[in-house]
């Protein structure tokens, strides 16, 4: 979300700086004393929101889950920093549909802040394994 809006607040500048160049030069040699027009846009715009502070949350059981199941589930509560490691071998995970979480870190029922790190250990499902690697992610 925040993201989202930096990139439309960029995008804002970008376009009226582009807009400022297509400006015919008679309205480009304005005094110093009149606010550009970019200012003038920019201060229209909403302020970002402040970020949510972090929150203690009860961390869910997740294992035996799809790992792309286990990442919305714990997404949802507003953890976020979610690390998959491969348990079985594989160097990394490039599609989260094909793993399954086999442990996880902090365990189920235990308390965490929305800014820690919830670690996955996964392995890949036995019908993506057997699949044709045509993802990567064999």
């Amino acid at each position: 979300m925040r993201r989202s809006l930096a990139l439309s607040v960029l995008f804002t500048a970008l376009l009226g700086t582009a807009m400022a160049c297509a400006v015919p030069s008679t309205t480009r040699d304005t005094p110093a004393s009149e606010p550009a027009t970019l200012s003038a846009e920019l201060a229209e715009q909403p302020a970002l929101p402040p970020s949510a502070a972090p929150t203690m949350v009860e961390m869910p059981t997740v294992e035996g889950e799809n790992l792309m199941v286990a990442m919305d589930t714990l997404d949802s509560l507003g953890i976020t920093n979610v690390l998959p490691l491969p348990a079985d071998g594989h160097a990394f995970v490039a599609n989260p549909a094909n793993w399954v979480v086999v442990a996880q870190d902090p365990a189920a029922g235990m308390q965490l802040s929305t800014a820690d790190e919830a670690t996955l250990q996964v392995a890949k499902t036995d019908e993506a394994e057997s699949s044709w690697c045509g993802d990567g992610d064999c």
